[in-house]
């Protein structure tokens, strides 16, 4: 079984990669959420799919062009950021999957603009929780309170799920092609392959009555230590 969001793994990798191989990395896992950002738009109105493709097609053109211009990466930045902000401040019962959804563009701008490595491995956090919160709503998992799963087994049983593991696999696959050399090609291959491999299902299922704290975070709980 693949150890999905292995963090130690990404952040040995990561340096490895070209600055150019990082942005297409963390475009690409931006592409396979961005398909749950437009359901919930037809479903509630809530977000703006345009915009949000508009920042995301600004990322991949840099990166197939091997470049991005000060005043276009500024406006993509100034206009994901708000949405980011407007899905922080949403009502919607998905705002949590659109959050996740306009962070992994905002971290894909950033990997395209900053060249940092930590970007590509918060756009991998956004994408697992979204899964992740997905199985967890799917199939009932009692999260909050002394009785919820926490800790290493809230993990064994979010990522023993086939779902996690066929989108790990993905990412690791990116990483592994991009590690052998990077070139606009091989981003174009990315590309078209991420949006055609949507991370999660079209069903759109309403989120469990879940906790404050992320997945990841119950995921460290410990024994005596719960959420509310």
């Amino acid at each position: 079984m693949i150890d999905p969001f292995n963090k130690q793994l990404l952040l040995k990798r990561m340096p490895g990669l070209l600055p150019m191989a990082r942005a297409a990395f963390s475009s690409s896992c931006a592409s396979r959420l961005f398909p749950i950002y437009c359901r919930i738009h037809e479903q509630d109105g809530s977000g703006d799919p345009f915009k949000l493709k508009a920042t995301l097609d600004y990322c991949w053109d840099s990166i197939l062009a091997d470049s991005n211009d000060e005043a276009g990466s500024k406006f993509h930045l100034q206009q994901v950021e708000d949405l980011v902000g407007i899905a922080y401040s949403s009502s919607s019962v998905f705002r949590q999957y659109s959050q996740d959804a306009t962070s992994i563009v905002l971290y894909s701008m950033l990997a395209l603009t900053s060249k940092n490595v930590e970007e590509p491995i918060w756009a991998v956090q956004c994408i697992y929780e979204s899964v992740a919160r997905y199985i967890a709503s799917k199939e009932g998992v009692l999260l909050k309170g002394k009785q919820g799963l926490k800790g290493l087994k809230l993990a064994s049983r979010i990522n023993s799920s086939p779902l996690m593991q066929l989108d790990c696999s993905r990412e690791l696959r990116d990483l592994e092609e991009l590690s052998r050399g990077y070139s606009p090609e091989l981003a174009l291959l990315l590309r078209a392959r991420a949006e055609a491999e949507p991370s999660l299902p079209a069903e759109l299922i309403v989120p469990s009555d879940l906790p404050s704290l992320s997945l990841v975070q119950i995921m460290h709980l410990q024994d005596g230590e719960f959420c509310v």
